[in-house]
């Protein structure tokens, strides 16, 4: 299955669209995103989204790391149709969402970097500017896939002595999560934040790791040890919004039911290693959404390739200045 088999289809699906907006009173501003979930996660199987507003892109581009999923959900709640909250998607959903956003009204690629030769086991050589090069994917190549029929939630996971009900993670798990983490370290996102930012910064602007240390450290003289802190600082913010966002989607131990984000954190340890390392698996045995292993036509290499393509919510999202819009055309006169 593809976003967009081809022109023929999309056409048809939209046609017959129409016809189901027309009785059901939606605008034909909105167009219709058939979700892999199929409706198996709560969400509708079918929601129809308009395009952006020039706030809503504004909003967007003036978005950062800390809040950016935020927006992105504040924005969507007021673009999709449908009376439901982004935040209880799971991930894979929103990404459609964003897909078939570009694919309608921005652009039938999204761009890339791929490893030209991606069997280097060496990754200094891996990574090497003469092995990445920058590819236009055409989106209408990209390979989904629906949830399995056998697929229901919720689902238990047992071992010999623990059986635990669980649900696919949503977005809401993560906002949950992030907010949880701040309010327990307000203090060290105040004092190791700007740290973070400044790296992220100069490592956009310099390639070397030390000449970016030695950038940072004459921004905060203040405190000789304030990068190794913010460095531990940022392990530990990883390392405890996982957990949280894991915690999310407990729903019951041993029969009893988990009924806030903090019983499950209480519980946490209940749930062993074993009981993960199946969860995180289960999306290999069923898997659904946008597959990132996509085959194409490789215009720099000039032959058919497969790769796996790591997609992001940020290579979808509409820029201010962009001048890809598919079908604004511009006339002048009455």
């Amino acid at each position: 299955m593809n976003l967009y088999d081809d022109e023929g289809q999309e056409e048809k699906v939209v046609v017959t669209s129409l016809q189901e907006k027309k009785q059901c009173g939606i605008p034909n501003t909105y167009i219709p995103v058939r979700l892999s979930s199929l409706g198996k996660l709560g969400v509708p199987a079918v929601v129809h989204v308009r395009d952006y507003s020039m706030e809503e892109i504004l909003d967007i581009a003036m978005s950062n790391e800390d809040n950016n999923l935020e927006t992105l959900i504040r924005c969507f709640n007021n673009m999709v149709y449908e009376d439901i909250d982004v935040a209880d998607m799971n991930q894979r959903e929103l990404m459609e969402v964003l897909f078939v956003l570009q694919h309608k009204y921005y652009s039938n690629t999204i761009v890339k970097h791929i490893f030209v030769n991606p069997d280097i086991e060496d990754e200094e050589e891996l990574h090497s500017k003469e092995n990445v090069i920058e590819e236009d994917i055409p989106i209408s190549d990209l390979s989904v896939e629906t949830l399995p029929d056998k697929f229901i939630e919720p689902f238990s996971i047992s071992d010999e002595n623990t059986k635990v009900h669980f649900r696919l993670n949503r977005i809401k798990d993560v906002l949950e999560a992030k907010q949880r983490f701040l309010s327990e370290n307000a203090e060290g996102e105040k004092l190791y934040t700007p740290v973070l930012n400044r790296i992220s910064f100069y490592s956009k602007k310099f390639k070397g790791e030390g000449e970016v240390i030695a950038k940072v450290r004459q921004d905060f003289t203040d405190d000789p040890t304030i990068i190794e802190k913010a460095i531990e600082y940022s392990k530990k913010k990883i390392k405890m919004v996982t957990k949280y966002t894991e915690c999310g989607c407990i729903l019951k131990i041993n029969d009893k039911a988990i009924d806030s984000l903090d019983e499950a954190v209480k519980r946490y340890t209940e749930v062993t290693g074993r009981h993960w390392r199946k969860f995180n698996t289960l999306l290999e045995d069923y898997p659904f959404g946008i597959q990132p292993e996509t085959t194409f036509y490789s215009t720099k290499l000039q032959k058919k390739i497969t790769r796996r393509v790591a997609l992001q919510f940020s290579d979808l999202l509409p820029a201010p200045n962009e001048e890809t819009d598919k079908s604004v055309v511009v006339q002048f006169g009455n």
